[in-house]
């Protein structure tokens, strides 16, 4: 998939925040807005066309501020304003892209922490694009819209094992890591949370996938615990250090690599690390049973940069 999701923020007085996805190759104009219109905006005839879709029109420069590539449905007076009653979502918080580049999704904080899911147009894209788009089209409703309860979520991530049928991705909230999935012929969506059992349960800060078996995933916790996941099953946990801002798998780096992950530390940190067993912690003292993560090496870029001899990354 070529493509790249990503919130913006309208300008003052014309929407509310909305999703875009657009071409790398091509950042100026997105192929398609995200947008949560309610019901009286659809009936109100303003949105030409009717359906979910509409040609969005490039507003003068002046009308956009700083932005001229931002492009947005064509200009309203003050009297045409006041008959477009967009669903708010405040402020969108996160979003996700299928693999398959056929699915999208956006998450909102407003007052039901809407989840909303979007079936992209597959003949608007007509493969893989070779120049700057034409026209922008705005989808004005999800295909699907639910709520996820409890916090708003800070995080989604799609899952790189998803398929043309459904949709898999994990979001991560103050309260809760769910892992979603999608079935686009039926528009219908499952959830279900990650348990943690007996594992420390600190506020989630962050998810990555394995690449190759994408059943497993690493969770930051908010006091610096990593967690590993296996399917929704928190396995193990260990705390690594004071605060983790992100972590990932390194199997993907070859068999001669001798990590498992690699950890950053809020305050800057390099964390390598395996999935091992606990050596006992002293004479008489049983093994602790099961792996979890152990911290191999540890350094900072900046003791890397310095001129003096023998200052390198850890081999493997």
């Amino acid at each position: 998939c070529d493509l790249a999701i990503s919130g913006q923020s309208d300008p003052p007085g014309l929407a509310c925040p909305y999703a875009c996805v657009w071409c790398p190759s091509f950042p100026s104009r997105s192929i398609f807005q995200l947008r949560y219109f309610g019901e009286k905006s659809i009936k109100s005839g303003f949105h030409a066309g009717g359906g979910d879709l509409m040609p969005a029109q490039p507003n003068a420069r002046a009308d956009l501020g700083k932005d001229p590539t931002l492009v947005d449905y064509p200009h309203m007076d003050t009297e045409a304003a006041k008959l477009v009653e967009e669903k708010s979502l405040r402020v969108i918080t996160a979003v996700a892209l299928s693999k398959s580049g056929r699915v999208a999704c956006m998450t909102g904080n407003d007052d039901q922490h809407s989840v909303c899911i979007y079936n992209l147009p597959q003949h608007l894209l007509c493969g893989r694009p070779t120049s700057a788009p034409a026209r922008t089209y705005v989808i004005k409703q999800p295909s699907r819209l639910t709520s996820c309860g409890g916090h708003s979520m800070s995080m989604a991530l799609a899952n790189p094992s998803d398929n043309l049928d459904h949709f898999r991705f994990a979001t991560v909230s103050a309260s809760a890591i769910k892992l979603w999935e999608y079935n686009v012929a039926e528009k219908s969506i499952t959830n279900k949370a990650v348990v943690f059992g007996k594992n420390p349960a600190q506020p989630p800060t962050f998810v990555s996938y394995e690449p190759e078996t994408a059943g497993s995933m690493l969770a930051c916790g908010k006091e610096g615990v990593l967690y590993h996941v296996v399917g929704s099953t928190c396995m193990s946990s260990n705390r690594l250090a004071a605060s983790l801002s992100c972590a990932v798998f390194l199997h993907h780096c070859g068999q001669d690599c001798r990590y498992d992950f690699a950890a950053l530390c809020t305050d800057g940190e390099i964390l390598l690390g395996r999935m091992d067993q606990d050596a006992p912690t002293g004479p008489g003292q049983r093994r602790r049973l099961g792996t979890r993560p152990q911290v191999v090496d540890r350094f900072l870029l900046e003791q890397l940069k310095s001129e003096k001899p023998g200052n390198e990354f850890p081999k493997g």
